[in-house]
């Protein structure tokens, strides 16, 4: 169970709602994955951290949640077929940190 998944069902209010409002938009975006993998923004391959390229990351797309946050996920290739590979969903100051655009 996610953070968000546990915050959506035990707490009240507005942060059950926000919670379970970013949980909606990753199902959704999963279900779309298989169709259209490539969805979502595309990093430019000079912008992707560092983080990322030492694991053999080579594409990455941002995909906008709720309260400013981002979907990041890469495609590959396996068995010939393309798979979507979540790596992180970040607030729009943990993008902003690891993207370098901090002071900006």
């Amino acid at each position: 169970m996610t953070d968000w998944e546990a915050d959506s069902r035990t707490q009240r209010g507005e942060g059950a709602k926000r919670a379970a409002q970013k949980l909606k938009e990753i199902r959704r975006l999963e279900s779309l994955f298989p169709r259209k993998p490539f969805l979502g923004r595309n990093v430019p391959k000079n912008l992707i951290p560092r983080r990322f390229t030492t694991l053999g990351v080579t594409n990455l797309f941002r995909n906008d949640l709720p309260d400013g946050w981002r979907l990041l996920h890469t495609v590959v290739e396996v068995d010939a077929q393309q798979a979507v590979i979540e790596l992180a969903a970040l607030s729009h100051a943990d993008y902003d940190a690891r993207f370098g655009y901090e002071g900006r």
